[in-house]
């Protein structure tokens, strides 16, 4: 019988491949910009799926673009972890 602690650790692995393939998607040549993406190129991102990249939508409209990568941190649900795995991939191109 598995613990809770084994279901744990399988639950994190998948979503840990799940953003890996994600990410592997994105040309490295070509950055997601923050303040032109539609909401389906923005769950191109690690970690951003259609719950997250809604908020940053709708953050962008309700308080203009972006400056930099990391102010991603003012989005609900956005922690430095996150921004730190999504610098590589995005840019905040106007």
């Amino acid at each position: 019988m598995l613990g809770v602690a084994s279901i744990g650790g399988m639950i994190w692995s998948i979503g840990a491949w799940r953003a890996r393939e994600r990410a592997a998607e994105i040309d490295p040549a070509r950055r997601i910009s923050l303040n032109t993406a539609s909401v389906a190129e923005l769950q191109l991102l690690p970690e951003i799926g259609p719950v997250l990249a809604e908020r940053i939508a709708r953050d962008r409209a309700e308080n203009g673009p972006f400056e930099r990568v990391e102010d991603l941190a003012r989005v609900e649900g956005i922690g430095e972890r996150t921004v730190a795995r999504i610098v590589p991939f995005a840019s905040v191109d106007r």
